[in-house]
């Protein structure tokens, strides 16, 4: 026979896993659909103004314009989502750290960005939304866990 204090396991279990995957859902779906789609359409408005000029030089009103999308795209994907931070240690975050050094110092002197800068900023952003994914599929698991533990709660008599 199960006893009282396991059940109420079961309840700390399902309310704290049924919060985390609440905060962990949430924070990933923000970065997935606003922060994400945002910083994707920049990115592609500017490759097609770039995409005018192939060959011959860039027009200092477009070239403003460029450098003024750039800038926003790289401050929305600047802070990693929380699963993607750069003080992991693998091989991509060495490479994104030197990236965000040289565009910290671009954006902090009002500099102006390369053409070729849009390789970089979508790096970034492609390792934001690699952990917005990892951050969905948390969620899930930890939402996964509240349902067991809420029907272990379900399924536990309390003792007369």
């Amino acid at each position: 026979m199960i006893r009282t204090r396991e059940r109420k396991i079961y309840v700390y279990i399902f309310a704290v896993s049924l919060l985390l995957a609440f905060v962990f859902g949430a924070i990933s779906l923000y970065s997935r659909v606003i922060v994400e789609v945002k910083a994707d359409k920049i990115i592609t408005g500017t490759v097609k103004i770039l995409e005018k000029y192939e060959t011959a030089a860039v027009n200092e009103a477009d070239l403003k314009i460029i450098n003024e999308n750039y800038k926003a795209a790289y401050l929305l994907v600047r802070k990693p989502q929380f699963f993607a931070s750069y003080k992991n240690f693998d091989d991509q975050a060495f490479a994104i750290k030197k990236i965000i050094q040289q565009y910290d110092q671009i954006v902090a002197n009002n500099g102006s960005f390369e053409a070729d800068s849009f390789i970089y900023i979508n790096y970034l952003l492609n390792r934001r939304k690699a952990g917005s994914y990892l951050g969905l599929y948390t969620a899930v698991v930890f939402f996964g866990i509240a349902v067991i533990s809420g029907l272990a709660v379900l399924l536990t008599k309390v003792k007369d």
